[in-house]
């Protein structure tokens, strides 16, 4: 499991103990509700950027990514 996964996990468990709900059937739901969108963005921002054109981008210029 990525380190990125891992900190969305952990972040999520939080929010959802401080929201608080009364059953724990509404909370592991909201919890796997929660995890699953923000793995699905995470793995679109991450091929976005894989596959994005970076060469327009000014302040990448500095790093010798985009031979």
């Amino acid at each position: 499991m990525s380190v990125v996964n891992i900190v969305i996990r952990t972040i999520n468990y939080a929010l959802v103990d401080y929201i608080g709900y009364d059953t724990e059937s509404r909370r592991v739901s909201t919890i796997m509700t929660s995890i699953f969108f923000a793995s699905l963005v995470n793995t679109g921002i991450i091929v976005l950027f894989t596959n994005a054109k970076l060469t327009f981008v000014p302040i990448l210029n500095l790093f010798p990514i985009n031979n």
